[in-house]
């Protein structure tokens, strides 16, 4: 390995200033590997929503990207954009985290070879959003990056490790020792509406309806920490 074969990393955590795994796993990879220091930077998505812990300050940033309307994350988005220029990642890694109980997976948009790349590597679930929500994302409007949402529910020793395995094969550039074979791509086709987790409660994820499989679901009040009450998917061709 020779240190031109390295690709850049970026990491955007706490876009949402009350998810901060994100910037757990950068302390933790570099703590394991500071000799990769040059080849994976930390992005924090919303400085001032994560300084006071709270998930946005005008509104949700990930909602935000291509609307013209003034407020606090048009600024943090102008910021990130910049950082993103100077910095010329090769992989943009956007971590969340839901009190969910859903699990771990991906968040994409249309699938490209930077996309790929990075979802080959992790046995996760990859949800490509086709809802138009995602018009106005971070991943919608960034074709190297792609979202890993992780259920706080998930979250141990071992989940952190496997991150920094994984992402250091990403930078690099280590060959596969096994196709991954347990991951599902699913399309969100749209999301589940109010009255329609209503009517099926209770909705688990993974339940398949005549609508489609049910992912990001709920179990009640206490776990919505979104405006949205789960995904409508179907399994990619």
């Amino acid at each position: 390995m020779t240190t031109n074969t390295l690709k850049h990393v970026a990491i955007v955590a706490a876009m949402h200033g009350d998810e901060v795994y994100g910037i757990e796993l950068y302390n933790a990879i570099l703590t394991k590997h500071p000799e990769l220091a040059d080849y994976i930077s930390l992005i924090v998505g919303n400085e001032r929503a994560y300084s006071e812990r709270k998930r946005y300050i005008d509104t949700d940033m990930n909602r935000s990207f291509g609307l013209a309307k003034e407020s606090h994350e048009l600024q943090e988005i102008a910021r990130l954009k910049t950082t993103l220029r100077t910095t010329k990642p090769d992989y943009i890694l956007d971590i969340h985290t839901t009190r969910r109980d859903s699990g771990n997976f991906f968040i994409s948009g249309e699938l490209n070879a930077s996309r790929i790349a990075i979802c080959s590597l992790f046995n996760f679930d990859v949800c490509v959003m086709k809802d138009p929500v995602i018009n106005t994302s971070f991943i919608g409007n960034n074709s190297k990056a792609i979202s890993l949402e992780y259920s706080l529910k998930s979250i141990d020793a071992s989940t952190t490790l496997n991150f920094i395995e994984n992402t250091t094969k990403l930078i690099t550039q280590a060959p596969l020792a096994n196709a991954n074979t347990n991951q599902t791509i699913y399309e969100v086709e749209r999301l589940i509406s109010p009255d329609e987790y209503s009517s099926y409660s209770p909705l688990v994820n993974y339940e398949i309806k005549n609508e489609g499989t049910a992912l990001m679901v709920p179990k009640d009040e206490s776990e919505m920490d979104a405006e949205y009450f789960g995904f409508w998917c179907k399994e990619a061709a």
